[in-house]
């Protein structure tokens, strides 16, 4: 799927597919691949592989479908200094991990898969931008400061100074 065609996509909804039954297909699976280990009954077997396959085509049509909420998550972040392309693939990677931990009672999907896809962008962004590693809570911090730098400037019309941001973040100079 071509970059610009996912951007232009808006974020599914439960009427584009029969979102519930897809994710309650994988919710079923979970435990397949490790029962299908332990199986010895041909019949049971073939039942086990065949839910698997139809728990992979769920899990790719649901990745499929909300590649506009990926999009939508990543675009916030294109000014990070990280190529789109990777806050995409970072975007997928926090989709699977939240459907591999949704359950369908909880609520709606999007909502969930938002919060996983989004954090998964996050961290992935010192990672990309920077040629050394800061923990996730250091970066996380860095973030918040540039973000109160950017807001004092705009405020104030001029270079904050150290003691102006750090009173604003709450931290010591």
């Amino acid at each position: 799927m071509e970059l610009n065609s996912v951007l232009a996509v808006a974020p599914a909804s439960a009427n584009d597919l029969d979102e519930v039954r897809l994710l309650e297909i994988i919710v079923a699976a979970r435990g397949a691949a490790a029962a299908l280990a332990a199986e010895t009954a041909p019949e049971r077997r073939a039942e086990l592989e065949a839910l698997i396959r139809e728990a992979d085509e769920a899990r790719r049509l649901i990745v499929q479908s909300h590649q506009g909420l990926v999009a939508k998550v990543a675009r916030r972040y294109r000014y990070s200094g990280v190529p789109m392309a990777d806050l995409m693939q970072e975007g997928n990677v926090g989709l699977l991990a939240a459907l591999e931990r949704f359950d369908p009672a909880a609520g709606r999907f999007a909502s969930f898969a938002w919060y996983w896809v989004r954090q998964m962008i996050l961290a992935a962004i010192p990672r990309h931008r920077q040629g050394f590693c800061l923990t996730s809570g250091v970066a996380r911090q860095v973030y918040r400061v540039r973000q109160v730098r950017d807001r004092l400037e705009a405020e104030l019309g001029r270079e904050a100074s150290v003691a102006e941001m750090s009173a604003a973040c709450g931290l010591s100079t």
